[in-house]
């Protein structure tokens, strides 16, 4: 993951650097956390975070907690980069908030009815909650982005993978 992250910063950097050494056009940066929510295909790391949360392959939830964004606002927020002149030569962060995976699970649990085998027993130790440290004042201002509430995002996806018989 640590090689990945640093693929992101410096792709973003090269961008902004071209940019520097050929003025005249116009660039945004989009940095999304975690993307989850309904997609297009059946592969991809949310999918597969998804699934291994639906299949019964955990035995546990675990104690800790993650930050993530609706894959709609991400879309959203391409779309208003590119209608907004104000957007112009930004970078924003999309980030909904940092939930507990307890709360995750608990909300995707209520489809244990419906074929899902989703833990509902707690592993031991606390949770970790480090909270919101991530500023993503800029992307709700310029790009005026409301977040899809992250229990909406969570059972979209799952009832979508569900749905297709896909677990």
């Amino acid at each position: 993951l640590i090689d990945y992250m640093k693929s992101k910063t410096l792709a973003e950097k090269a961008a902004w650097d071209y940019q520097a050494a050929n003025p005249g056009f116009d660039i945004v940066t989009i940095l999304p956390c975690f993307i989850m929510g309904p997609a297009p295909t059946g592969d991809g790391e949310s999918v597969t975070y998804m699934k291994n949360i639906l299949n019964g392959s955990k035995s546990e939830v675990p104690r800790n907690s993650s930050s993530f964004v609706d894959v709609r606002d991400v879309a959203l927020a391409h779309l208003r980069a590119i209608q907004l002149p104000e957007a112009a030569n930004q970078r924003f962060i999309l980030y909904n908030e940092r939930v507990l995976l307890r709360d995750v699970f608990g909300w995707l649990s209520k489809l244990n009815e419906r074929g899902a085998k989703v833990p509902t027993k707690l592993a031991e130790g606390e949770d970790s909650m480090a909270g919101d440290l991530i500023d993503n004042s800029r992307s709700k201002a310029v790009l005026k982005i409301e977040y899809t509430p992250m229990e909406k995002t969570m059972t979209d996806h799952a009832e979508q993978l569900l749905a297709a018989g896909g677990l």
